[in-house]
């Protein structure tokens, strides 16, 4: 059985429109859309309670022995009132999990957001279901995150776009999860990414290392000059450090979020261009593509699901297409940053604009 799922309670200190009463309707919804299909796996719903004292909900079905049948499922909560439907988790070993999510119409998602989720204490109901093995998907928001567990997380704040697309990403989850044999989906995990919301792109996590290294031999015998290349790269790692230093102040000075965050995110970002061109234009772009290589390298081994973002720019420096390969990337993360993680967004867009800007002259 393949479930929908939310939780319909709140805590005290907000009305929680959108955590989760944007969750229960989009499951409210699902119902309504997929009732009457036949499917390889039934499709069922589950509403629970205590979600934000503990998961109690969740865990109690976990427990009976009716949750014995339920072998997937798709949760949505939010962690803002607006904003697309972001797949930021999965249950492991996703490998044959992920090429399900080009079922979506407009997939946004990417093994980064899986890698920092695990890497960080949040729980939300799906943590029961992983810990009893059963395979699951979370769709979240989190623009306006301002009114997370405030009094502001109300009907007057919650974005109806951001219903349609939960709405649209779960019933399509749930569909594809419905027709496949769900036993088998257990291979490890997958390395993926979405193309401006369009299609997701993913490969065996096993393979990135080797994929890393090949594009680096293959990049050595393109280097004319060991010299000129080793300066380039020693530049750009300099550029970098300037970014990073300059987004630390930034932290300091600024370490609150801002009502109004766009002045000093421009900032970080002009700062990071900045220092990366005035150290770099006039380099050959082969010292700074070793630098692409090592840290995909780095990534694919301590962890491969964040690899992608230097590991794809690095290949497509062999064809000259980096700049654009590495702003399609880029981009829609570095635009969410602030609102994702507050003042450390400042830090982290210097240094990943820093990044970017390396491969604008590498033409």
């Amino acid at each position: 059985m393949v479930i929908g799922m939310a939780h319909y309670d709140s805590v005290a200190a907000g009305p929680g429109a959108s955590d989760d009463g944007v969750g229960v309707a989009t499951i409210l919804e699902c119902a309504r859309v997929l009732r009457g299909e036949v499917s390889r796996n039934p499709i069922g719903f589950l509403l629970t309670d205590g979600e934000e004292a503990g998961l109690l909900g969740a865990e109690a079905f976990v427990r009976d022995p009716a949750s014995a049948r339920v072998r997937a499922v798709v949760n949505v909560d939010n962690r803002g009132t607006s904003g697309p439907s972001f797949l930021y988790e999965t249950s492991k070993d996703n490998r044959d999990l992920v090429p399900l999510f080009n079922k979506l119409s407009r997939p946004i998602t990417s093994s980064l957001f899986y890698t920092i989720y695990t890497l960080l204490p949040n729980d939300t109901d799906v943590s029961a279901f992983k810990r009893a093995g059963k395979i699951a998907v979370n769709f979240g928001a989190i623009g306006g995150v301002e009114n997370y567990h405030k009094r502001t997380d109300d009907l007057a704040h919650v974005d109806r776009r951001t219903l349609q697309h939960h709405i649209d990403n779960a019933s399509a989850m749930m569909r594809a999860l419905a027709s496949r044999d769900l036993r088998s989906m257990r291979r490890g995990n997958a390395v993926y990414f979405d193309v401006l919301g369009f299609f997701v792109v993913w490969w065996p996590a096993a393979w990135t290392i080797w994929m890393a290294l090949a594009s680096l031999i293959a990049l050595i015998p393109q280097i004319r000059s060991p010299r000129e290349a080793a300066i380039g790269a020693l530049l750009f790692i300099a550029a970098i450090a300037i970014a990073a230093v300059v987004g630390v102040i930034a932290m300091k000075l600024m370490p609150h979020r801002l009502a109004h965050p766009a002045p000093a995110i421009a900032a970080m970002w002009i700062v990071g261009i900045a220092s990366t061109l005035m150290l770099t234009h006039k380099r050959s772009w082969h010292g700074r593509a070793v630098v692409w290589h090592i840290i995909a390298i780095a990534l694919a081994l301590a962890l491969p699901g964040v690899s992608f973002l230097f590991l794809v720019p690095a290949m497509a420096f062999h064809a000259r297409i980096a700049g654009p390969v590495a702003a399609i990337l880029f981009f829609p993360l570095v635009l969410s940053l602030y609102t994702a993680v507050g003042p450390l967004g400042l830090l982290a867009g210097a240094v990943l604009m820093a990044i970017f800007a390396s491969t604008l002259t590498a033409l």
